[in-house]
Order: C-alpha cells, then structure tokens, then sequence
C-alpha cells in the first residue's frame, strides 16, 4: 500500500476526489470544549471530543475527522499509510466571511496501517 503513497502536500491537488493512499504521521488532536457530533451506526448522535489528523512530509495536515478510540491509540504518533478518497478544498472565502480552515480531508477510508519511515 505505501509504496504508492503520496508523502507531500504539494502533490495532492491533482488528486481531488479520488481514492489515494497517503503517508504521514498519525495525529490525535484533543478539541476539548469544542466538538462534532458523530452518527454512529445505529443512528444515535455523540459528540466526539477527539480528532485524527495525518501530518505529512512537507507539514501540510489531511483530516481523516474521527476515527475509533482503539486505532487513536494504537497509532497515535506513528507513520502510517491510509487509503480514502481525497477532498481538497475550495477557493478561499472572501475575508470578510467567516468559514473553516482550508485543510484537506481524506473520507470515505478503507485501510489505515502504520508503515516503516523512510
């Protein structure tokens, strides 16, 4: 799977709303009294305190939103490869508009596995 991985930021724009395999380090951000409301599979709606970011060569950082307590712990600081479908971000709002940050997510993910670093 890492093999093929995209490890720099710079090289992610080409791929929009593709299925990608990025490598970097596996990042737990504690958002503390803020929050987003998760669905979990059986409908009900929890707030999530805790979320997942992947860090990659060159700094740039790729949501990967909310992933399950047992992999945060067990990968949390590792280099890892995942696999989803990359989001890039659109244009950036006026100034004068509030909106979130311009980070891309990758969603939609079918394998996460920590790698040896090069």
């Amino acid at each position: 799977m890492a093999d093929m991985a995209i490890r720099q930021g710079a090289l992610l724009a080409p791929y929009d709303r593709q299925i990608v395999t990025l490598q970097g380090r596996y990042e737990v951000e504690d958002i503390g009294p803020y929050g987003v409301m998760e669905e979990l599979p059986d409908g009900r709606l929890v707030r999530v305190t805790r979320l997942v970011f992947l860090t990659l060569e060159d700094g740039v950082t790729v949501r990967l939103w909310v992933r399950p307590d047992e992999e945060m712990k067990r990968l949390n600081g590792a280099e890892v490869a995942a696999t989803g479908r990359l989001i890039m971000p659109g244009p950036p709002p006026p100034s004068h508009v509030s909106a979130p940050d311009q980070a891309p997510s990758l969603i939609e993910l079918t394998e996460i596995a920590a790698v040896q670093s090069r």
